[in-house]
């Protein structure tokens, strides 16, 4: 904020807010996607409806008879796992496929080979080039 007056006295004030780096809202949403909460609705004999909650991160059951925090990340149903093929998704997984040891990213090893490990494949191609020689200097 800034304020605005005669001799520093605040009779305006002036504020902004600006966005995050890009960085931190991609960590606060992995945090959040991290905590979501899974949702069921169940119908009970009393005609009602149950929310029925899990985390992501919890092996427990809670179970809630209101709605989630609207802060809250939820989902109706889990992400298929793309590491293994499914047919039925048209999904081949990430079984041998070639990924990059130096990179931290999507094409990463770490990330591509979903914890299984990999193998590093040493090669020594010969190729035919079409290459020909010109002498350059006389």
């Amino acid at each position: 904020c800034k304020c605005h007056g005669m001799s520093g006295s605040c009779q305006l004030k002036t504020c902004w807010m600006q966005t995050p780096h890009f960085r931190e809202v991609g960590n606060r949403l992995m945090e959040k996607f991290s905590d979501a909460l899974e949702i069921r609705a169940r119908n009970t004999n009393s005609g009602s409806v149950e929310l029925v909650t899990r985390a992501r991160s919890q092996a427990s059951h809670r179970k809630r008879r209101r709605f989630p925090p609207q802060e809250e990340l939820v989902f109706l149903e889990r992400s298929p796992d793309f590491c293994d093929a499914d047919p039925r998704l048209g999904s081949p997984g990430t079984r041998e496929r070639y990924c990059n040891r130096t990179s931290t990213g999507i094409d990463g090893c770490d990330s591509l080979c979903c914890g299984r490990g990999y193998n590093i494949r040493w090669e020594r191609r010969t190729e035919w080039c079409n290459c020909t020689f010109h002498w350059c200097c006389f």
